[in-house]
């Protein structure tokens, strides 16, 4: 799919506009499959005076940033949630803030406003680096990012407040926002500093070591192929109360036309493929191998050699994942209905014990078979960033498509419809 391709290049890249590009561009610059490093902007923004009392009016930068006002993820309803980060909720609503805050910025930057969808990753990276600081930046770190992002594209602090005016969006809000991705990005630095690893590698860490799970807004704006993708088309949306409006789920016809287009479009290649083949996650690749032991009594290797000859299905998931317990009767139904016609399936789970995760598989009557990533080494070699994530392989093992976040029956079975070996 075409938003599902973008995504899979890139992680996070450079998603506020303007002000990624001058202070925070390596926070939003981490690489699915590669340590590309951005070099830090903020280091070269010039000391700065206080500002003068119109500025003051405009910058209340406080030396905190302030708690993130997401609660648990009970008190809000599956429609709301975009993602869980950890313990926090990153809502509609946030999303929505962020959407029009990112396009009133890329207006006063001259420059295009950010796709919705990385605007998602952003929030998530944000929350994931914030999680760990110890602290926050200054009042006067956050003046000065906020200066010296304003007159490198000659705006001022005035123009700055119209523009929230105009949006309806309140000083203390964009302060918030603004000052979180500045504390994000020192503290960014500060580890790599004091670690000397590059910060691409330090976020794709500890993203790994974050629970994360996609709610239906994320898995949306992922892989839907119809849902408007820029941050201006949503922030424009008539119903100010709502992002745009619920974003829209992809259509059994949009899937399957999309999957086969990809199949189409895919080389053809013979069974035996080239060993030296570059392997990647990107659609029409050879998926990344690995060798997982089994959930079994034995705990057999399994490789993905052992998956070829048939198309497959690889689903990453955990047994925290609100998610994922919402998807796992899905897959359990469609394993039985679709395995018989030769499509596999295949569970991959991620960083817990056996102990935890063998009374789940019993419990919901799983009888596909389930392999342990213990390390979560796999699920970083796919680009895994959050739960549950899956995989549509062919025959070979080439990627066919991806979906990000909780599959729906009809989702799936139009997935598996593209993806079933011809009669």
């Amino acid at each position: 799919m075409t938003s599902s391709g973008q995504l899979r290049r890139a992680w996070i890249t450079a998603v506020i506009p303007l002000l990624a590009v001058i202070m925070i561009g390596v926070l939003f610059t981490t690489l699915r499959s590669g340590g590309n490093q951005v070099a830090s902007a903020a280091a070269q923004v010039e000391p700065v005076t206080a500002p003068t009392k119109s500025e003051s009016t405009v910058v209340a930068a406080t030396s905190k940033v302030p708690e993130n006002q997401a609660l648990a993820s009970e008190e809000f309803s599956a429609e709301e949630i975009v993602a869980i980060v950890g313990d926090a909720v990153i809502t509609r609503n946030d999303l929505k803030e962020a959407v029009t805050i990112d396009a009133l910025m890329a207006e006063l930057a001259r420059q295009s406003p950010t796709n919705a969808a990385k605007i998602v990753e952003q929030l998530i990276n944000t929350e994931v680096v914030l999680q760990r600081a110890d602290g926050a930046a200054t009042q006067q770190e956050i003046i000065a990012a906020l200066e010296g992002l304003l007159a490198t594209h000659s705006r001022t602090f005035d123009d700055l407040a119209a523009a929230l005016a105009t949006n309806d969006i309140p000083q203390e809000r964009f302060d918030r926002y603004f000052s979180r991705l500045v504390s994000a990005n020192a503290y960014l630095y500060t580890q790599q500093a004091a670690t000397g690893v590059a910060a691409p590698v330090l976020l794709r860490s500890w993203q790994q070591e974050t629970r994360i799970s996609f709610g239906s807004i994320a898995a949306s704006l992922f892989d839907a192929v119809q849902t408007p993708t820029t941050s201006s088309e949503i922030a424009a949306a008539p119903d100010k109360g709502t992002l745009a409006q619920p974003p829209i789920e992809p259509t059994a016809e949009s899937i399957a036309d999309s999957i086969t287009d990809s199949i189409v479009d895919a080389p053809a290649e013979p069974f035996d493929l080239e060993p030296d083949e570059p392997r990647g996650v990107e659609t029409g690749q050879i998926a990344p191998d690995f060798a997982l032991p089994e959930l079994s009594k034995d705990f057999a290797t399994k490789n993905l050699h052992n998956f070829r000859g048939s198309p497959s299905v690889l689903s990453f998931w955990t047994t925290w994942c609100p998610y994922c317990l919402r998807q796992t009767p899905t897959l359990v139904e469609a394993h039985r209905q679709w395995g018989e016609q030769g499509i596999q399936f295949v569970g991959v789970n991620v960083k817990e014990d056996p102990s935890v995760v063998e009374p789940y598989v019993q419990q919901h009557g799983i009888e596909y078979p389930i392999l342990l990533d213990a390390d979560g080494a796999v699920a970083s070699a796919y680009a895994v960033q959050g739960y549950p994530t899956t995989y549509f392989l062919d025959k070979n093992n080439r990627i066919v498509a991806r979906h990000v976040g909780a599959l729906t029956k009809e989702q799936l079975q139009n997935y598996l419809l593209a993806l079933r070996p011809a009669e």
